[in-house]
């Protein structure tokens, strides 16, 4: 398999809903559900998520790491892959588990319980799919994802405040050594065409 064969089957994007294992043959591979859409990959669903964190900069152990730190918890804790892009993804079960699958929770429109351990979801695109998992573990999940989303938000609001604020001093900082530059030039310049036709400073 070529580079561009094995990017192009592990790639998800801003309108992937969900990644759940399929088997194929005696390997795992990947249902890979789009908006408007879906493929196969020969990849497992974690194997995926682990691929796209190192193409948005940062290990798959990175995210974690981040999601338990922002969120005080560290069972099947939600990623994020890229925040500007929405791409929040949850574990619906330990994420090394055969069984697990990866939803971005922004396409869920509603879930129906059908099971003690299955449920019904509805995305909004009106595609729906039974999920293995009970009714409150996924609402749990869903609920530390939007709060890992808010919370997110939240810190990049606060940066993007800082930088305007650190912009601000640096521009007003740049004018005051300008006004200085430009008075001292002005200053050296004057003086010495005094000097020159003979003039008496000015008092």
């Amino acid at each position: 398999m070529n580079s561009i064969e094995k990017n192009r089957e592990c790639t998800i994007n801003a309108r992937t809903m969900m990644i759940l294992p399929i088997h194929y043959g005696n390997q795992i591979y990947s249902r890979i559900i789009q908006l408007d859409g879906e493929f196969l990959s020969p990849y497992k669903p974690t194997c995926i998520i682990k691929m796209n964190c190192l193409d948005n900069g940062s290990s798959f152990e990175g995210r974690v790491s981040s999601s338990r730190h922002i969120l005080g918890c560290y069972q099947k804790v939600p990623i994020i892959i890229n925040s500007e892009n929405q791409m929040y993804y949850f574990p619906t079960a330990s994420p090394e588990q055969a069984d697990c699958i990866w939803i971005n929770p922004i396409y869920i429109d509603k879930i129906k319980p059908l099971d003690k351990k299955i449920i019904s979801v509805l995305f909004k695109n009106k595609q729906i799919m039974k999920i293995p998992v009970s009714s409150h573990t996924f609402k749990k999940q869903m609920h530390k994802t939007m709060e890992l989303r808010d919370k997110k938000t939240q810190k990049n609001r606060e940066n993007e405040g800082n930088i305007f604020y650190f912009e601000q001093n640096n521009a007003r900082n740049s004018e005051r050594i300008s006004e200085r530059i430009t008075s001292s030039t002005y200053g050296s310049f004057s003086e010495a065409v005094r000097k020159h036709e003979g003039m008496k400073p000015y008092k």
